[in-house]
């Protein structure tokens, strides 16, 4: 029930707050948490001066913008930058697994977990994605870690680099900015697979 839920944020930020006066933190972040429950946080942080949400650490990619339905708004207004995870969408916007391909040693070949995000629909959204970022010679790693660094609520892209020449690659595009053309062909893109798991 909402009184209990609002019981329960509020002995957590009561608590917080206390650490923060000992010197033990500064501020705090909030992780997979919804825009409602981001917003009951939000709201009994205020009745304690000095203490902040410094981020919100969610999912974020190409094939998933959720944030954008809603927290976009909340994440702006209140000054809590979204620090996204799995901005390549856990390897499928590598483009590595397309063809049905389960390259060894992949994420894919050893988690289980991912092979539920892997669908008909996922594969068409990533073909899609993959042949803008060709169309307008972008590697799709650039593109898409582009795409999510560029959203105006962003604080940081969270990557996953297994190998030092996955490092490399991404780094060779930390610079690149997408054009006003390629951010509206992406957001056809999403209009036609908006959520694809």
């Amino acid at each position: 029930d909402e009184e209990e839920i609002t019981e329960e944020v509020f002995s957590i930020v009561e608590t917080l707050y206390s650490l923060k006066k000992e010197g033990l933190i500064r501020e705090f972040g909030l992780s997979n948490e919804t825009c409602w429950g981001t917003s009951k946080y939000v709201a009994e942080v205020k009745k304690f001066k000095g203490l902040n949400i410094a981020s919100i650490q969610n999912e974020y990619s190409l094939l998933c913008r959720l944030f954008d339905n809603d927290f976009n708004e909340l994440s702006l207004n209140e000054n809590i930058p979204l620090l996204a995870y799995s901005p390549l969408a856990r390897g499928l916007l590598t483009g590595k697994y397309m063809g049905k391909k389960i390259p060894e040693g992949s994420r894919l070949s050893r988690d289980d977990k991912i092979r539920r995000i892997v669908n008909e629909n996922s594969d068409l959204a990533v073909r899609a994605y993959f042949d803008l970022a060709q169309e307008h010679n972008l590697d799709p790693i650039h593109m898409a870690l582009s795409f999510c660094r560029e959203r105006p609520f962003m604080g940081s892209v969270i990557f996953g680099a297994t190998t030092n020449d996955q490092l490399d690659k991404i780094l060779e595009g930390v610079d690149i900015t997408l054009t006003k053309e390629i951010i509206s062909e992406i957001n056809v893109i999403n209009k036609k697979f908006p959520m694809t798991f």
